[in-house]
């Protein structure tokens, strides 16, 4: 079978993620005796800290997984409704005539969290701190841009966070560790945002 991407096989487990240091925390939640779910649940969380600018605690998660135990497919919905506040008169006091296609005002009630905690309570094994700490961890570890590929990653989210009319959400930036310009080479990625949050759930 003709495929473009790499055949990944292992005899002890397999992890496939946008990023190798979330590949990393998950194969070393499998190592600690963690499953699958554990280990899916660790890179997520990783990932929020060290691509912000694809994985949030702000965001949606749908999950669609195998359950061994029941024997079945299920699904957990992690998306969230739209908030309160979100109106069509919100939206015109601001001058804008569509809901922007990405930043804080195009935002719902975040279901990410839950949606992980809810796979943790039911399928996981590991305690929770042991998830979440090593997302915590990763601050430390996260790339530089050189100026080539990861680099390359951050243009497109600028484009992403314009609202229609080239109005710029300069609050959703911050959170992301970016500011109005795109960073220099050897810049770091960002992200200090997401690793509290990783930490306080962790302690608590």
């Amino acid at each position: 079978m003709f495929t473009t991407r790499p055949e990944i096989k292992g005899t002890f487990g397999v992890v496939s993620t946008t990023h190798w240091i979330a590949a990393s925390v998950a194969m070393a939640s499998l190592e600690k005796g963690g499953n699958a779910f554990d280990a899916a649940s660790a890179a997520a969380f990783t990932l929020q800290v060290i691509e912000p600018n694809q994985n949030g605690l702000g965001g949606d998660v749908p999950i669609i997984f195998w359950s061994a135990e029941r024997k079945r497919v299920e699904v957990i919905c992690g998306q969230g409704p739209a908030p309160a506040g979100a109106t069509i008169a919100h939206y015109r006091s601001l001058g804008l005539e569509l809901v922007p296609g990405a930043g804080l005002l195009a935002a719902v009630v975040p279901g990410v969290f839950d949606g992980w905690m809810l796979l943790l309570r039911d399928h996981g094994t590991l305690h929770l701190r042991d998830v979440l700490v090593p997302a915590h961890r990763t601050v430390s570890l996260r790339d530089l841009y050189d100026g080539t590929t990861p680099g390359a990653r951050v243009h497109p989210d600028y484009d992403l966070l314009r609202a229609p009319r080239g109005f710029l959400v300069p609050f959703s930036l911050a959170p992301r560790g970016l500011s109005a310009r795109p960073p220099r080479p050897g810049a770091d990625r960002g992200g200090d945002a997401h690793a509290p949050v990783a930490r306080h759930a962790a302690d608590g």
